[in-house]
This record gives structure tokens, C-alpha cells and sequence, in this order.
């Protein structure tokens, strides 16, 4: 069995080039990622086939150079940007090692790539820590709140029994808000339900109906805390 039919059934890209840089072989896995045909690239300088930006080819070209010295090398999320069929540009990130190949006489003449897609992952991890600084922020902004909110109670309160109460209402509130802006996403809530969560939370089970009458109108996040706080005070202060 041939070489180029084993390495054409591997799911890693692979590719070989000779002492010049230039294609001798690449695998079918290689040739998919890369959005190229053989007969595109075959014999051509690595970097004719994809130019990298001025400034970050030197680096990557003095690490190849390195294998044909005896050297493993590793290029660690290596971003390059590929020319789709349609024009498109779309930036990849490989994660690649490049190994010396020698002859019978133990001359290196080749060097050989594997190489890993790791877009996705790089993508993902980018989402992560977004999503984390997010988190961070929004943890900041609650106890910044938590802490107002028991300044506000403690001037009010004339016993501690009252700032208790006052204090667990008031963060009644928050939560009733905060989980409703959950189940939406993080994208506002309506104030028609804002009032009517607080009304209802601060309404005893057969006190009083309400109507709610006017426009509806959709909040932004802030807005719709701050709505509920209001809604809960002036609630709160007529009962």
C-alpha cells in the first residue's frame, strides 16, 4: 500500500514540502481545510499559495527552516487567512508540527506538517471568556446594588425588625426582576409585566385588584431594574 493512500484516509491534515518550501505532497484532509486542489498547488512556495501578513511570514518561515537543521518544531494557534471559492476571506487557526524527513543516507530532505484545525475551539474559548468578563461585570453591578439597597432600608428603618423586612423586600424585588431578564435572554423586559410582577409579589392573595391600563413598551435592562425598584416602592409605600 502506497503512503499517499494511507495519509489520504487520515482525518489530520498533512502536508510535505521539500528543501525550497515547496509543495510535494498534500493529503486529502490537508486539501479540504485548506479550500485547495492538488493540481493548485503542487510544486508552488508555501507562501505564494498563502501569503501571510508582512512581518509574521519571517517567523514561520525561520521555524521550517529549523526541521531541515534537525528540529521539531510547533506553531502554536497560527491564524492565516484563506480565499474561500467565493471570494470570501475567512481566518483559520491551525496547530501545527513540522518534522524533519531524512533519506536513506540520513540527509534531511523534506518536512513534513501535521497539522490541527483549532478555529472552532479557539472561537469557543474567545465566547467563554467574554461570557465570563460578562458574568464578573454583572456580579459587580448586584452587590453594588445589594449594598445601596441596604444603605436605603437602614435610613429608613427605625428598628432593626423593620430593616430586616424592608431589606428582604427590597431584594424580593431584585430577584423577581433579575430572574424574569434570565428567562428573556437579557433583553429587556415590557413594563406592562415589570408592574404587574410587583404589583402582584406586594398585593396580599385577596386584596385589591388592579387594572393596568396605556402602551406597552419595551425596556432595556437597566430600565427594567430600575422600573421594578420604583414599582416596588411606591407599592410598598401604599400599602
Amino acid at each position: 500500500m502506497r503512503f499517499g493512500d494511507i495519509a489520504d484516509a487520515w482525518a489530520m491534515p498533512l502536508m510535505i514540502l521539500d528543501r525550497e518550501l515547496c509543495f510535494v505532497y498534500a493529503n486529502e484532509a490537508y486539501l479540504s481545510s485548506t479550500e485547495t486542489a492538488w493540481q493548485d498547488i503542487k510544486g508552488r512556495y508555501i507562501f505564494d499559495v498563502f501569503p501571510d501578513e508582512q512581518g509574521r511570514q519571517a517567523p514561520v518561515e525561520a521555524l521550517f527552516r529549523k526541521v531541515f537543521e534537525g528540529q521539531q518544531t510547533m506553531l502554536e494557534a497560527q491564524p492565516y487567512d484563506l480565499k474561500m471559492p467565493d471570494g470570501r476571506i475567512e481566518t483559520r487557526i491551525w496547530q501545527a508540527v513540522q518534522d524533519p524527513f531524512r533519506n536513506e543516507q540520513g540527509e534531511i530532505t523534506h518536512m513534513i506538517q501535521r497539522a490541527e484545525d483549532i478555529t472552532a475551539q479557539v472561537e469557543l474559548k474567545r465566547q467563554n471568556e467574554v461570557m465570563e468578563n460578562e458574568l464578573a461585570h454583572r456580579i459587580r453591578n448586584m452587590f453594588a446594588v445589594i449594598m445601596a439597597t441596604s444603605r436605603i432600608s437602614g435610613d429608613s428603618a427605625e428598628d432593626v425588625g423593620t430593616f430586616v423586612n424592608d431589606f428582604n423586600e427590597r431584594l424580593g424585588s431584585m430577584s423577581r426582576v433579575y430572574a424574569s431578564l434570565t428567562r428573556n435572554k437579557w433583553k429587556g423586559l415590557y413594563l406592562r409585566n415589570v408592574i404587574k410582577d410587583e404589583l402582584d409579589a406586594m398585593m396580599p392573595r385577596n386584596g385589591s385588584s388592579y387594572e393596568l391600563k396605556g402602551e406597552d413598551v419595551l425596556l432595556t435592562v437597566k430600565a427594567s431594574k430600575d422600573a421594578a425598584m420604583i414599582v416596588h416602592e411606591l407599592a410598598a409605600n401604599a400599602r
